[in-house]
């Protein structure tokens, strides 16, 4: 029966390290682009939160418009009269859009992208292993 080593100087030091005969092999990880489909994304959605849809606001005469949800936190658009509405549908239409509803859809059309480099990416390794 093997005895368990409850002190430190009991315990043997393993004097040979096992050596994997797998250790030489490199693993290509699939997806290695997916940073920057990542934060492509998600970056224009907050830069389109953060600066562009402020400055268009302002620049209609917005009214912005809070809803908390909770003490944390909150979500965002603007509002505006009929005439203004009437003037820029394209614009105050993405205006009246919440923050929240932009950062959403940034992260789904990442999620997307990603998808479908890591699909492409898997596409191409089969047809590789079947070449070779």
């Amino acid at each position: 029966m093997a005895r368990i080593a409850s002190a430190p100087s009991e315990r043997a030091e393993d004097p040979s390290p096992i050596h994997s005969p797998y250790a030489s092999i490199t693993y290509s990880v699939p997806g290695a682009h997916a940073p920057p489909c990542v934060a492509v994304p998600v970056g224009v959605a907050i830069v389109l939160n953060a600066i562009v849809r402020p400055w268009l606001a302002e620049s209609l005469n917005g009214a912005r418009r809070t809803s908390f949800t909770n003490a944390k936190s909150a979500d965002g658009w603007w509002e505006f009269s009929d005439p203004v509405r009437t003037a820029h549908p394209a614009a105050t239409s993405l205006l009246e859009t919440s923050d929240g509803a932009i950062a959403t859809a940034g992260i789904a059309l990442a999620a997307l992208v990603c998808g479908a480099l890591l699909a492409g990416d898997s596409l191409r390794g089969t047809e590789e292993r079947k070449r070779g």
